[in-house]
């Protein structure tokens, strides 16, 4: 899987401002809004980095499916971007501007402001469909991680299992010797006693 994050914003409480999570990361708005602005920052196992899908409404498991994949395809193409500035599309049509912005994943390079967003969900950008999807980007650079083969393990998961192992066995060994030890000392002890028993019988 992509070493990335999409958000589910699936509260019920508000919704004009829901979002989903692409590996079922949950979060309500105002925890969102509350995330730390340093991409190296974790806010509940969650970096302000990551890019999120945002739902206007409320929708169904296989309406959100369908749009985390193009969410997916939008995401990998931009894995390589180093130059994250973009022109809003919005009211304000600032240009080459960075920072948090929302990329329409039904129209091509149709971008918004963190500011041009709130005029959308209010209803006063007129010239966009209202029921599109958009994908939150930080406006960092994106970094993912090679998926792991399935069935592979890592050298240290291997090493570590190697030494679970040979745990195991050094103390199952010792309590063979522990056994061994007591059955030699009972042993030891059985023949004195009979030893015994043959000096008394010669007498």
């Amino acid at each position: 899987m992509w070493g990335i994050m999409v958000i589910i914003f699936l509260t019920g409480m508000n919704e004009t401002s829901n979002w989903i999570v692409l590996l079922a990361f949950d979060l309500c708005q105002n925890c969102v809004l509350q995330l730390p602005e340093e991409p190296d920052r974790d806010c509940s196992s969650h970096a302000s980095s990551h890019p999120m899908i945002r739902f206007r409404f409320v929708v169904g498991y296989i309406l959100r499916m369908r749009n985390r994949e193009k969410a997916l395809e939008i995401v990998k193409t931009l894995e390589n971007a180093s130059n994250t500035a973009f022109t809003c599309k919005g009211p304000c049509g600032k240009v080459d501007v960075c920072g948090i912005h929302f990329r329409c994943i039904q129209c091509e390079d149709y971008i918004l402001c963190a500011d041009c967003i709130s005029s959308y969900e209010s209803d006063q950008v007129d010239y966009h469909s209202l029921s599109h999807i958009f994908i939150r980007f930080s406006g960092e650079p994106l970094i993912f991680h090679p998926k792991q083969e399935e069935g592979t393990v890592s050298d240290q998961a291997r090493m570590a299992n190697i030494e679970a192992v040979l745990g195991k066995f050094e103390e199952r060994l010792a309590k063979q010797e522990h056994v061994m030890q007591s059955l030699t000392e009972e042993l030891s002890a059985i023949r004195m006693t009979m030893e015994k028993g043959f000096q008394l019988k010669k007498e």
